[in-house]
């Protein structure tokens, strides 16, 4: 996400997008930022758009709590924590009050090692955030 002089956010790095797959599948080649990137990505396994739902939750909680979920001493500790499945990202309010309890849980739903843990789509995850922020989502006329 990047802002401009305005305070406009514009979301960028879509180089790698690609239409969600029947099956979660090996690309060939890995790219992308690496504090951003699911555990199987990082080991060069099969992914699909829970990694993406992986990468929102990175984004959310730096958004939120101005600190990284996975925070090491260096690139080399955060990755560890990354790939680390019994470590767990200390919940979003933690470090921000004001961050409703249902929000910290959802975004520490898109932080799950496991991607079957994760929310299999953005749809259903988009229904989770109206729903964790009191919105009503309405039918279009």
């Amino acid at each position: 996400v990047m802002v401009d002089l305005r305070g406009h956010p514009f979301l960028i790095d879509f180089d790698t997008s690609q239409a969600i797959p029947r099956r979660p599948k090996k690309s060939v080649l890995t790219s992308g930022t690496p504090n951003y990137m699911a555990p199987e990505q990082l080991r060069g396994e099969a992914h699909d758009q829970r990694a993406d739902i992986y990468a929102f939750g990175v984004t959310a909680y730096e958004l939120l709590t101005h600190r990284k979920p996975f925070e090491g001493r260096n690139p080399t500790e955060s990755r560890r924590l990354q790939l680390d499945e019994n470590h767990r990202p200390d919940p979003p309010s933690k470090f921000n009050p004001g961050i409703p309890h249902l929000i910290g849980r959802i975004i520490l739903q898109c932080l799950a090692h496991n991607p079957d843990q994760r929310y299999p789509n953005m749809t259903i995850l988009n229904a989770a955030l109206h729903r964790g922020l009191g919105v009503q989502i309405t039918a279009a006329a």
